[in-house]
């Protein structure tokens, strides 16, 4: 049986031997395919990849003759143009530009009584009570115009002024004729006592303002007034 076999084998060598011819033929076309594709893709991966020659690459440049005035007016335009923008940049803080000031309101200074200057000033005090001025309220009362406002600019100190006298009940420590009415309002010096400028200000007003022709020209109204 094995004798059978191994001539059947025998016979069928020739068979096997072409079969396998075939399958390397049909292996090396395809092997050879394989190879033209590739060869064919690299090549146009090799074209795609080559640099453009300089016509193509570079645009067209059209050219025109220049006049050399032009060409100095264009420099000078472009070094006025960087002059502007490398020069001194305004400061602008972070909170934006700052509102314009508003004006100052001039201070109103308020008048405080003649009790007020005797604590520094008690021989000045007593001089002024030991005169005829610190009786000029009283002769309003002895008149019985004492609610007449007519009779309170020259009667009262600061009547009719900022902070001044408005009337007995409202303000009895103005009533009279006392050192502010001359001098001027002194809640200022009273408040700082060591300020020059106040200070100044009350010894230099009596001769700069004048303030004696403020009540010693009413002769003409004591008259309209009946006394």
């Amino acid at each position: 049986m094995r004798a059978a076999f191994r001539r059947e084998l025998r016979g069928k060598i020739p068979e096997i031997v072409a079969l396998i011819k075939k399958e390397i033929n049909l292996f090396q076309v395809s092997l050879f395919f394989v190879f033209v594709c590739f060869a064919l893709m690299s090549g146009a991966c090799l074209l795609c990849a080559q640099p453009k020659s300089p016509d193509e690459s570079a645009p067209a440049v059209v050219t025109s003759a220049v006049s050399p005035e032009a060409v100095a007016q264009e420099s000078s335009n472009i070094q006025s143009v960087a002059a502007i923008e490398t020069g001194p940049k305004p400061i602008i803080s972070a909170s934006g530009p700052k509102p314009a000031k508003e004006p100052v309101a001039e201070e109103i200074i308020p008048y405080v009584g003649a009790e007020k200057c005797r604590i520094c000033h008690p021989q000045e005090y007593a001089d002024q009570i030991k005169s005829k001025y610190s009786k000029t309220w009283k002769i309003l009362q002895m008149r019985g115009e004492q609610d007449n406002p007519e009779c309170f600019r020259c009667h009262a100190t600061g009547a009719g002024k900022p902070k001044g006298f408005i009337s007995a009940e409202k303000t009895p420590y103005l009533a009279g004729k006392q050192c502010e009415a001359c001098h001027g309002p002194g809640g200022a010096h009273v408040k700082n006592s060591r300020d020059t400028v106040q200070r100044e200000r009350l010894g230099t007003s009596t001769k700069e303002k004048n303030v004696c022709l403020e009540c010693h020209l009413c002769m003409t109204t004591h008259r309209i007034i009946r006394f």
